[in-house]
């Protein structure tokens, strides 16, 4: 049966763009950033994979800059939660 399945395996071809598919995607195996996170003062600096890095940059690092599109105001990923937008315009017109 084994020889059966690598026989089926190795009679497959893949084109060049289904490849780079499965390593960006699917492959365990997938390129390994070293250093991890690239942000500076990151606490993640293990080896992590590709598609690892992208989540924690999209959800879970606390260095990442965000900003408003409301009110254009910029700040951390921790303090999204506490944002408040009248805020911002208030402490604005005060300044004016």
């Amino acid at each position: 049966m084994l020889k059966k399945i690598g026989d089926t395996l190795f009679g497959i071809e893949y084109s060049y763009i289904e490849y780079l598919s499965h390593i960006v995607s699917d492959c365990v195996d997938a390129q390994v950033v070293e250093g991890g996170c690239p942000l500076d003062k990151c606490k993640l600096k293990h080896p992590i994979g590709i598609k690892d890095l992208r989540k924690h940059l999209n959800d879970e690092c606390t260095k990442v800059d965000m900003q408003c599109s409301n009110c254009k105001e910029k700040m951390r990923r921790p303090f999204v939660k506490f944002h408040d937008c009248s805020t911002t315009y208030e402490n604005r017109l005060k300044s004016e």
